[in-house]
């Protein structure tokens, strides 16, 4: 069998002085990264995570370290990722811009993005670095470290200020796994010293990247595969070097698991969730090839999956790659390693355990950050083997992934490319429908706005169940809004819905619009209310602040307090834009 030390100096090879050949391929890196990344910088944030996790965050703005400190004992968004909370909140510290005493300020993207591209860059050279180690050749392992960075799958992660915490998580199990080989590399050696150093530097990145994000687990399955199938070392021996790891990972799989349950997402039975999982691994190995059309939501959910014909065809194709790979093992290693890289990080979201994201698709593009490292390294031992025909191929790869990553890109500008390129590529997309609905109601147009709800209850979410109904009552259509209030009992999945934060709500709204005596005054009383449209033109006038569209925060504000001309909330806030609005002017 042809080992890496081979392949690494594989006839041909160019002859680079050695100095060049260490120094020039991070600097080659970095400056591409640089090339395609840096324009996001200046990208606004999104209306997909980013005002929970980031912009109408109260815990940033500003960020103290008393508020930082309820992320390390608690999980208040329903994920326990402290170290990006704390990452959050140093960047915070520079990107806050506070008004005034009347009211909380806002926060520049840039700085977001800034620290979501330095991460990116620092987890490529992470990469390089790996696969230097495993393929030996400086300029192959750049080879791969450019398809790992690259590409245009890693652009979700990327320009999406929110996956900082994919970032962060995939840059440490990185290290994690450079450390781990150092020391195998330590201990083949018999630099037992070292190879104990090594270890528990390996170990306390590892806790730290499960801190950044819990899918980081699996690492312990990669590091197994690494020793056995790359180092040969025997199985039992590659097992028993992971233990520790294990005993770290099961506590942070349950703590996920609690903080994070799948409400909402319909059972899917047993039997069916490996062929979820192989289409999922399939639909990630075509977009490798083919990154066109790539969005925040592809809708391929379970049941859209079971009910069509892709569950008896798409599953082939990892498994016949799969045994293909398994019988040549004995012969080159590399092509086993390549693909258990690339499917095992995807392990927590494949389906084998429901994960609420499941509501909308089972497959979404930041969850390969990590597992673009096996079609890295298939990359990389590819040109150490055969330089000068590879490195044309790469030559005219990289140039491809450059302008498609690019074009990318450019759906991440805000919210409403974002949201249009959702709708393009997924027409039933709920959130884009959310935010168009949204936008119908601003202009009046409830016609369209109903059209979008009707849609977006389509994707099986009770929550446009509420929103519909609580807007038939803000028009005053109390028989239809019990209908939708209503229609979220008669589910197949209304027992796992009833445990989720909804249905109080609910419950209140059939209560107020129940027909029995009484009925006529506790109508009169809800409809005068009229709750959703002004907490809603609220909730986007405060997003558009955020986001630094003042006027279209003032013309929320003004539709708001026209639907509830009594609430404090919103005229308190109209009175604060007007104030912003003038100092902006005079400033100007």
């Amino acid at each position: 069998m042809q080992g890496p030390d081979e392949l690494s100096t594989a006839e041909g090879a160019p002859p680079w002085p050695p100095f060049l050949a260490a120094l020039l391929p991070p600097v080659v890196l970095a400056l591409l990264v640089a090339a395609v990344w840096v324009p996001i910088a200046r990208h606004a944030f999104v209306l997909w995570d980013d005002h929970s996790f980031i912009f109408a965050n109260a815990d940033l703005r500003p960020p103290t370290l008393h508020r930082l400190g309820q992320y390390w004992h608690s999980a208040p968004g329903e994920i326990f990722v402290p170290l990006t909370h704390s990452v959050w909140t140093a960047v915070a510290a520079v990107a806050y811009r506070g008004p005034a005493a009347d009211g909380p300020g806002v926060l520049d993207p840039m700085p977001f993005h800034v620290a979501s591209i330095a991460g990116h860059a620092l987890a490529a050279l992470a990469a390089m670095s790996i696969l230097r180690r495993l393929g030996g050749s400086a300029w192959a392992a750049l080879a791969g470290a450019m398809l790992w960075a690259l590409h245009p799958l890693q652009v979700e992660t990327v320009a999406w200020a929110s996956a900082l915490k994919d970032v962060l998580a995939g840059l440490l199990s990185l290290v994690a796994i450079r450390l781990y080989l150092a020391h195998l590399d330590a201990q083949r050696e018999h630099r037992h010293q070292s190879a104990m150093a090594y270890y528990v530097w390996a170990t306390l990145v590892f806790v730290l990247a499960t801190l950044a994000k819990p899918t980081a687990v699996v690492l312990p399955a990669v590091a197994f595969v690494l020793a056995w199938l790359w180092m040969r070392r025997p199985a039992l021996a590659a097992l028993r070097g992971v233990v520790p790891w294990i005993v770290v990972a099961i506590p942070a799989t349950v703590l996920a698991l609690e903080n994070q349950p799948a409400l909402g997402v319909p059972d899917v039975p047993w039997i069916a969730r490996p062929v979820v999982a192989l289409d999922a691994i399939a639909f990630y190995m075509v977009k490798l090839v083919a990154p066109t059309p790539l969005a925040i939501d592809y809708g391929r959910t379970p049941a859209q999956l079971l009910s069509g014909w892709q569950a008896y065809v798409t599953w082939l194709l990892p498994v016949v790659l799969g045994v293909a790979c398994w019988r040549l093992r004995g012969r080159i290693a590399w092509p086993i390693v390549a693909l258990a890289l690339f499917i095992i990080p995807l392990a927590p979201v494949l389906g084998f355990v429901p994960f609420s994201f499941q509501r909308y698709s089972t497959v979404a593009d930041h969850y390969v950050y990590l597992s673009l490292l096996g079609p890295a390294l298939a990359v990389a031992m590819v040109t150490a083997r055969w330089p000068r025909t590879a490195g044309a191929a790469c030559a005219v790869g990289i140039v491809a992934m450059g302008v498609l990553t690019r074009m990318q890109t450019r759906h991440w500008l805000d919210t409403g490319a974002l949201m249009q390129r959702a709708m393009d590529v997924n027409p039933q997309n709920p959130v884009a429908r959310e935010y168009l609905a949204i936008g119908a109601l601003r202009r009046g147009d409830w016609a369209a706005a109903d059209e979008h709800l009707r849609l977006a209850i389509r994707s099986g979410d009770v929550r446009w169940l509420l929103i519909r109904g609580e807007a038939l009552v803000a028009l005053g259509r109390l028989d239809e809004a019990r209908q939708s209030f209503e229609a979220w009992r008669h589910r197949p999945d209304y027992a796992g819905i009833a445990r989720g934060p909804d249905p109080p709500r609910l419950l209140e709204y059939l209560r107020a619009l129940d027909p029995g005596p009484g009925a006529t005054t506790r109508r009169a009383e809800l409809a005068q209310r009229r709750p959703w449209t002004a907490e809603m033109l609220w909730i986007d006038a405060q997003t558009r602040m955020a986001l630094g569209d003042h006027d279209g925060a003032m013309a929320s504000y003004r539709a708001a307090l026209r639907d509830d001309p009594d609430d404090p909330t919103i005229q308190e806030s109209l009175a604060r834009a007007r104030r912003l609005g003038a100092t902006t002017q005079r400033s100007g």
